[in-house]
């Protein structure tokens, strides 16, 4: 994983991004086809997507914009909550 894709692990790894469209939308929007045909389940997306993929998001600055506003927004949520 592209260190500046490391923030979607984290949101991989909890049912957070369930409730936020914008959260899904990252996933999906690093390869459409394979979100659907794993049934939306990012953990699996992230361990079958091909790296050159994740290589191309890991420069696209839309994407990471994208993701930035995502995981700060998963992150003040997260801080409510005592870090859970």
């Amino acid at each position: 994983m592209p260190v500046p894709l490391q923030p979607l692990l984290e949101l991989a790894h909890n049912l957070w991004w369930v409730w936020h469209p914008d959260a899904v939308d990252l996933f999906r929007r690093l390869d459409r086809g394979l979100w659907h045909e794993l049934y939306h389940n990012p953990v699996k997306l992230l361990g079958a997507i091909d790296q050159k993929k994740l290589a191309s998001a890991a420069v696209d600055d839309g994407y990471l914009a994208h993701l930035n506003r995502v995981y700060q927004a998963f992150k003040a949520h997260m801080s409510k909550w005592g870090g859970f």
